[in-house]
């Protein structure tokens, strides 16, 4: 660990960019301590002989024709080291199956995705190995395959170990293959697959392609796919939903040992003119990206306002028509911290139960009025609202969406955060059964209830002696609870507990506003699940607003007859 000390460039970087640096601390720190689920350790030589292979490699075209590749800082400490650096305690296998990078264009990706192939070609020791360089068209693909072929065929040290043949390279000391792979190749369902580099990932409308490289990897011992792209548009995309997949391990919010992501962007969208912004979102800014070029494309961003969209997205490295998180996870973080149980016992709650048909999470949130908060700033005292999570989830979709979705829904039930619920859909049985429990434990004054699925479940609970509320998702409805909600989390006013579904829901809420400003959570915007913010929102809506109650005296004494 003490080895391994980055020279970074004294240049702006994004938050990401700080968060994947931080992870890569944390894990050199976990590892020297031994942390015992933590099964992984950086192997120093190993990520010399990927950085010594990259300067075997020779650039084939601009103003480097012809020299060795040089890794500039950002790719040598943020992605080649740790990629294969990283190793499995024991077998020495590689840690990383999965690989996410994402940069603005002119910041040497092509070249980067070109040796990351040329490296699992010839240099991971994989006999028999099958790479591939892959993409919605096999002419699309070659553009990859070409690029490393031109640049293995350059270098005095590689090209004697190839082969070139007009579809593959051959490597006959390995016995590995190389090839460009398309959605229209007739070698698509072929040999298993070593490494596949997918490049520009945005420009794929299905994740067809990503779904074939990632289900011909069984059969190897050390896979890896890379999807390497620049920012695209749309949410919906499936480069899209890798991206926010990526983000989320960055973050923190979800955990994948597994999986390595490095996203260069910009911090603050608002500022995309500045200086500043353009340095984060370019790692190679004064390298490759040319300033006198970038300037240009600035300023015809500027005067023509249906440029400013792809300025952003292939210069800066924003997704575009992309809805605006709520509220950033450091905010949310910042109001974790435990929470005693045993100290809200038989206090009063205000309840928000958001219910799930089939797949959906369905989510109860208590808010509690239970403690101060003191502000640094002028020691005032705050009420503290406290919150109280209980999740259900249908026990046949748990795996499908851990698979698909990269949701760790089994660890989050095996530590006791999520119930499992028998079968393929709800079971709006074994939600009034623990709300009944529940309510031996606190003193639920309300239940607010998105309307939607819950009339049934409304009817019963109230039956067993609850009060319940409907609770509209308009604008007019949600617009108190949601400013509420976020004032609570800006001021550090609100605790969670440290529960790893809200934080993940609270990572995916979009809003939208009306012509009034007034707001309310899109679901069908969102990112993935955000049920427990909904219910959240709606808990402390009503907490907020509702009256003390009158504590009459005969409440504890009892009523004296004369």
């Amino acid at each position: 660990m003490d080895k391994w000390k980055p020279k970074y460039r004294d240049v702006p970087t994004c938050r990401l960019v700080r968060l994947s640096r931080e992870r890569q601390r944390r894990d050199l720190e976990r590892a020297a301590a031994g942390d015992p689920e933590f099964p992984f350790f950086f192997d120093e030589k190993e990520a010399d002989r990927a950085v010594a292979f990259f300067r075997m490699l020779r650039h084939v075209d601009g103003e480097w024709y012809g020299k060795r590749f040089i890794l500039a800082d950002w790719q040598e400490f943020d992605i080649i080291r740790p990629l294969f650096g990283w190793r499995r305690v024991g077998t020495k296998i590689r840690r990383f199956r999965s690989a996410y990078i994402e940069v603005a264009r002119k910041n040497g990706k092509s070249p980067l995705a070109a040796g990351i192939s040329a490296f699992c070609f010839l240099a991971d020791h994989e006999f028999g190995g099958f790479s591939v360089a892959a993409a919605t068209k096999e002419e699309q693909a070659r553009i990859v395959w070409n690029y490393a072929r031109k640049m293995i065929e350059a270098s005095p040290e590689l090209r004697k170990h190839i082969k070139t043949f007009k579809r593959s390279l051959f490597c006959s000391r390995l016995g590995s293959s190389f090839v460009p792979l398309g959605g229209d190749s007739k070698t698509q369902d072929g040999p298993s697959i070593h490494s596949g580099v997918i490049d520009e990932y945005h420009a794929h409308k299905t994740p067809d392609m990503y779904n074939v490289v990632a289900s011909g990897r069984g059969a190897r011992r050390q896979p890896l796919l890379v999807a390497i792209t620049t920012a695209g548009s749309g949410q919906h995309s499936p480069c899209h939903k890798e991206h926010d997949l990526a983000v989320r391990i960055i973050e923190g919010v979800l955990a994948n040992e597994e999986y390595f992501a490095y996203i260069a962007t910009v911090d603050d969208e608002t500022k995309w003119q500045e200086r500043e912004e353009w340095l984060k979102a370019n790692p190679n800014f004064g390298i490759s990206v040319y300033e006198k070029g970038f300037e240009s494309d600035f300023l015809e961003a500027q005067q023509a306002i249906d440029k400013q969209n792809e300025f952003k997205r292939k210069r800066l490295n924003i997704w575009t028509e992309q809805v605006t998180r709520w509220l950033p996870i450091e905010a949310i973080n910042r109001c974790g911290g435990a929470i005693d149980l045993a100290s809200l016992r038989g206090k009063r709650c205000f309840a928000g139960l958001d219910l799930g048909i089939t797949r959906d999470v369905s989510a109860l949130i208590l808010a509690f009025q239970v403690g101060t908060f003191k502000r640094e700033e002028t020691g005032e005292e705050l009420p503290l609202v406290q919150l109280v999570g209980r999740y259900w989830v249908p026990q046949d979709s748990v795996e499908q969406r851990y698979q698909i979705d990269g949701v760790n829904y089994p660890a989050w039930i095996a530590q006791g955060w999520i119930s499992a619920t028998p079968g393929a859909s709800t079971r709006y049985d074994m939600i009034r059964r623990d709300l009944n429990l529940l309510a031996q434990e606190y003193e639920i004054a309300e239940i607010a209830v998105d309307r939607a699925h819950a009339h049934q479940l409304m009817v019963e609970l109230a039956d067993d002696g609850f009060t319940v509320v409907k609770h509209a998702q308009t604008f007019l409805a949600m617009n108190y609870p949601c400013r509420a909600l976020e004032e609570l989390i800006i001021e550090r006013r609100l605790r969670h507990g440290d529960d790893p579904v809200l934080t993940w829901m609270f990572s995916n809420v979009a809003v939208s506003r009306d012509s009034q400003e007034n707001m309310k959570i899109e679901k069908a915007k969102s990112g993935d699940r955000v049920d427990g913010v909904v219910a959240a929102a709606m808990a402390v809506g009503r907490l907020l607003i509702a009256p003390e109650p009158v504590n009459f005296i005969y409440n504890s004494r009892g009523l004296y007859v004369a």
